[in-house]
């Protein structure tokens, strides 16, 4: 590697940065984290029609998206996030 790129092969190469001008608003995020943690069966699809009942627009591409950013992508993670959410409540009960 530094025979090909001499000294720049050592220099630190980081990725561009995210462009946040792309992203859902926050409020949208939240709700597709809500409905991934409460109902963790539901695929992406399903999920972006729940919330396109509750006045809510984004695709399911959408809606994969959050999960990624929220670690949620697959049920086994969704699962567990709402295993993490509900131990707080069953302690005060």
């Amino acid at each position: 590697m530094i025979k090909v790129g001499r000294g720049e092969a050592l220099y630190e190469m980081t990725r561009r940065k995210a462009c946040i001008k792309n992203r859902v608003p926050a409020n949208i995020e939240d709700a597709v984290v809500n409905i991934a943690v409460e109902f963790p069966a539901f695929g992406q699809e399903r999920a972006a029609n729940e919330l396109r009942k509750s006045g809510i627009i984004i695709s399911g591409g959408g809606v994969r998206s959050v999960w990624l950013r929220h670690d949620l992508e697959s049920f086994k993670k969704r699962l567990k996030a709402l295993e993490t959410n509900l131990t707080p409540i069953m302690d005060k009960e």
